[in-house]
């Protein structure tokens, strides 16, 4: 089953800070304006991965309905595809719209197991 927005958000919020260190070489900020919800900054520091909300200025701009960003951060909807589609747009650093393609799931979550990046 897949989470709702509200529950990717909880989620995001419970853990706001993570390593991931295929970004040890990388710096920058990502930001998901969610049409009537509100807007997410991915913040990028040479492996350090934070998440918070904020409108707050962003290197990379991705502004999508609610139902396609669940369907992106769940797996079920490709970030570049989307884009194509002209489901979501994007304005700002290609560089970081790369990143964050590359840090999201190629797959719908299964029951019972957690995808990650």
């Amino acid at each position: 089953m897949a989470r709702t927005i509200q529950q990717i958000i909880d989620e995001t919020k419970a853990k706001p800070e993570r390593f991931d260190e295929r970004l040890v070489d990388f710096q920058g900020s990502c930001r998901f304006d969610i049409e009537g919800v509100g807007s997410y900054l991915i913040e990028v520091d040479h492996g350090r991965v934070a998440a918070r909300e904020s409108h707050g200025p962003a290197d990379c701009v991705i502004t999508s309905s609610p139902d396609d960003f669940v369907r992106i951060m769940e797996g079920e909807q490709n970030l570049l595809t989307a884009f194509m589609q002209g489901r979501i747009s994007f304005q700002g650093d290609p560089r970081m719209a790369k990143m964050v393609h590359g840090l999201l799931p190629t797959h719908p979550r299964e029951e019972g197991r957690e995808v990650r990046p």
